[in-house]
């Protein structure tokens, strides 16, 4: 065996130092989760203590609901094209894993993902015994990559990204994560900035591909835009203006631009990125004269203006009903939300300026609709307005950002392509 593998089957010096130090830093976690109310069986499961899943299971790792989803349509993309296998699913917050129970999905199984302590995580592979890990985006847990590796199972990160406020930390831990850069099978990267990322930090050029977005493969097939509106009360010719993934700062501003626009026949849609804010933001919008309504509580025939999103997984089926939309997290430094899921469900989008974690997508919009980026209500208000009284102007604007999506049979081809060799032998 060269030295190069066998090393990698070693932990480095910093990585026993990392394991060495887990246990003080994620046991005081787990202490606070149960103080916090945290069930059994997620308690269970970030000690490694996992629910049983199928035998050969594929493991599909991300952070939250959004990462979920994209781990969901790959699967589905997968079994489409002949690869049957049970799948594993795995976030790092309840939100993920409510997402994919939500779907309910066949042969799939759903779990908080193991704290990086190495008798959880090797206590969460004894139980599953999974025949490929894929980690979406930037879930690179040192631990849980290097036991994947020394057990012989391939490692992938999908959909892969360095967001770029991550990226000076990333440097400057360089030595402890190459490693686990290294022991990664495949990389397949958001696009040629993110792989030209991962390199630079350590992973191995040969193994770093350009495969593009988990969620620009084929659509999962969306909701009935007829069956949403008759939930929710709102007619076939009621305009409706989606503010999507805003964060608690930004509350104001969006409260300012639905105040701006009371005058006119709009209903608006707000869905906070954190539910946490649910409170604040229901004072806001009172405050400005205007009543919310819970989703989980509207009913057929409710007249309301403003509607609140408090469920998981709906957002894309709102954007398909939307005049227009606003894509949050850009009106405050937090790097914005993806602005393309919007405009895949026919809805042209406006963003803020600070959308630099989607730096690549707000560069090809900004090309072609550079009056998409707007900073303040006002702006949003006239832009909105704009879209209601002039529709010729809207649907310019909805084909020209159109262009700039990605073609999903290319991105799905890209991604059959590069998973084949991991499947093939054990799912074909």
């Amino acid at each position: 065996m060269p030295a190069s593998s066998t090393n990698s089957l070693r932990l480095s010096g910093w990585e026993r130092i990392y394991a060495a130090l887990a246990p003080c830093v994620f046991g005081p976690s787990l202490a606070a989760a149960f103080a916090g109310g945290a069930s059994r069986d997620e308690l269970y499961a970030r000690v490694g203590r996992v629910p049983a899943a199928e035998p050969g299971a594929i493991w599909l790792h991300g952070a939250s609901a959004g990462e979920m989803a994209g781990a969901a349509r790959l699967v589905d993309v997968l079994r489409q094209h002949g690869y049957f296998f049970p799948a594993i699913f795995t976030a790092a917050n309840r939100a993920g894993v409510a997402y994919i129970a939500r779907l309910a999905a066949a042969h799939s199984t759903a779990a908080l993902v193991p704290w990086d302590v190495p008798a959880w995580v090797s206590r969460a592979f004894d139980r599953w015994r999974p025949a490929a890990l894929l980690l979406i985006e930037t879930e690179l847990w040192p631990l849980l990559v290097f036991e994947a590796h020394r057990r012989g199972v391939p490692v992938l990160s999908v959909s892969g990204r360095i967001y770029p406020r991550d990226l000076p930390r990333y440097q400057a831990i360089r030595p402890f994560i190459a490693p686990t850069l290294r022991r990664l099978s495949r990389v397949l990267a958001q696009n040629e900035i993110e792989r030209e990322r991962f390199i630079a930090l350590g992973a191995a050029a040969d193994k770093c591909v350009t495969a593009g977005n988990l969620k620009h493969l084929q659509q999962r097939s969306a909701g009935d835009p007829a069956r949403l509106r008759e939930q929710i009360g709102v007619s076939a010719g009621d305009p409706v203006i989606v503010f999507g993934s805003v964060h608690r700062a930004e509350i104001p501003i969006v409260g300012d631009a639905i105040a701006l626009l009371a005058g006119k026949q709009i209903r608006f849609l707000v869905a906070p990125r954190h539910l946490s804010s649910l409170p604040y933001l229901m004072r806001e919008v009172s405050a400005r004269g205007l009543t919310a309504t819970l989703r989980s509580r509207v009913k057929p025939g409710d007249q309301w203006r403003v509607l609140v999103l408090d469920t998981i997984g709906e957002l894309r089926d709102f954007y398909g009903i939307a005049l227009a939309s606003v894509i949050c997290g850009g009106f405050g430094k937090f790097g914005g939300h993806n602005p393309l899921e919007a405009l895949e469900a026919g809805a042209p989008v406006f963003f803020g300026a600070h959308f630099h974690h989607f730096e690549h997508e707000a560069r090809l919009l900004m090309a072609v609709t550079p009056e998409a980026m707007i900073t303040t209500a006002e702006q949003i208000a006239a832009g909105l307005r704009r879209m209601l009284e002039e529709e010729d102007w809207r649907l310019h604007m909805l084909a020209k950002q159109k262009q700039t999506l990605p073609d999903p049979a290319i991105v799905t081809r890209h991604y059959l392509d590069q998973l084949s060799p991991f499947l093939t032998a054990a799912y074909a």
